[in-house]
């Protein structure tokens, strides 16, 4: 379990809670220690991921989800999707026949979606809108869209990895998280060379929504770095997205990194 990565986790947490609850990057470092997981409408708390993927919420929405067991009127349901959703939803009632079974609500920037009302009322909404409420999120939080485009956080991530090498900057004496053994060969060769360097500085956004970040960039030639034995499935579409976006970036792969006697 505590290999499971941060898209892994949300994912199994969408299928039990939907769009109402995620992980906090960064903070999950075992399946015996409490991380923190958001909740669209009560915010942040701590809990052991398995109890989270068993259903255990927000101990407000507890609270919430028992003030709303007792029988509503439809135009008391529609009364407390106004208070929570203001007037961003609409329920098509031709379609409701009960809290727990299924009807047609319309977002009016996202279109129409079905699910329980009942999960309307616990916060849920279109799968679109949750997305854009977990970057407002972050943007609030962490300055980024995405907690892993927060250098921080995404330090934080990869030291709880297992396949680490740290290394320390020669001239800030940054602590430097290496990945592979040619990241660790290349940070040597810079620091033993004093060349002058930032490593894993800045993440870009790509026009499908991912995110990349290059390894390096060489401050005196003013070029980025991608350090690559091989492409793994996905890894070159985003390189090639951005060697065509940022011509000043070259790929070190093993030829190159044995011309430069690095290897």
């Amino acid at each position: 379990m505590n290999r499971l990565g941060t898209k892994e986790i949300n994912e199994r947490i969408t299928k039990v809670h939907g769009d109402v609850v995620c992980i906090v990057s960064g903070t999950y470092l075992g399946s015996t220690e409490k991380a923190t997981f958001f909740d669209v409408k009560f915010g942040e708390w701590k809990a052991l991921l398995h109890n989270v993927l068993s259903g255990q919420g927000h101990p407000s929405r507890g609270l919430f989800k028992r003030a709303q067991s007792k029988k509503l009127s439809l135009e008391e349901i529609l009364s407390k999707m106004k208070s929570i959703h203001g007037e961003n939803l609409i329920l098509d009632t031709s379609t409701y026949s009960g809290t727990k079974e299924k009807a047609r609500f319309i977002d009016k920037e996202f279109g129409e979606f079905w699910t329980k009302p009942n999960h309307v009322l616990q916060g849920h909404s279109h799968r679109s809108r949750g997305h854009e409420n977990r970057k407002e999120t972050c943007v609030s939080k962490y300055g980024v869209e995405y907690p892993m485009q927060n250098s921080a956080v995404s330090l934080k991530q990869a030291k709880s990895q297992n396949n680490i090498c740290l290394k320390i900057h020669w001239k800030t004496g940054e602590e430097l998280i290496c990945l592979a053994s040619y990241e660790a060969k290349t940070v040597d060769y810079l620091n033993n060379n004093e060349i002058d360097f930032e490593w894993q500085s800045k993440t870009f956004s790509m026009p499908n929504g991912k995110t990349y970040r290059p390894d390096l960039y060489l401050i005196k030639e003013g070029v980025w770095v991608e350090i690559k034995g091989y492409f793994r499935k996905g890894a070159k579409e985003k390189w090639d997205w951005f060697q065509s976006t940022v011509p000043n970036s070259e790929l070190w792969n093993k030829e190159i990194l044995k011309e430069m006697g690095i290897l």
